[in-house]
């Protein structure tokens, strides 16, 4: 018994954690989320996480996207500026600017941009973060 709560309670913790734009779900405007963000729906404007953003391959995207980590399994147009890894899944349809620390392009993965991987973020992504807000 005691397990099934323990197991419920992990359960409600990470859909609290989870943001999700569901499939059929169009938005514009900007979204700003201190958790991760997943986008099965259309989004029509800038995402801000201080955590993960993931596309799905239903998902689109237009606008910019700031957060620790982005994977990109459906449609994106816009600037990509992640810490961490910026990974385009082999569904995924990506044109922009990616800077990263880190850059994963699977196989089947449609790419068109200008990748640009760093050490961390420096003073030029710094003021590029500031542009974007």
């Amino acid at each position: 018994m005691w397990n099934n709560d323990k197991k419920i309670q992990e359960e409600v913790n990470l859909a609290s954690s989870i943001s999700v734009f569901a499939e059929g779900l169009k938005l514009e405007g900007d979204v700003e989320s201190l958790s991760d963000v997943r986008v099965d729906g259309s989004i029509l404007g800038n995402v801000s996480s201080q955590r993960k953003v993931m596309i799905g391959e239903k998902g689109k995207i237009t606008g910019n996207i700031r957060a620790q980590e982005v994977c990109v399994m459906g449609v994106m147009t816009g600037d990509i500026v992640v810490e961490g890894l910026a990974k385009i899944g082999s569904t995924g349809k990506y044109k922009g600017k990616i800077v990263s620390a880190s850059i994963e392009i699977e196989p089947g993965a449609d790419v068109e941009g200008t990748l640009s991987k760093t050490g961390g973020l420096q003073k030029e992504e710094e003021n590029y973060l500031k542009k974007m807000k």
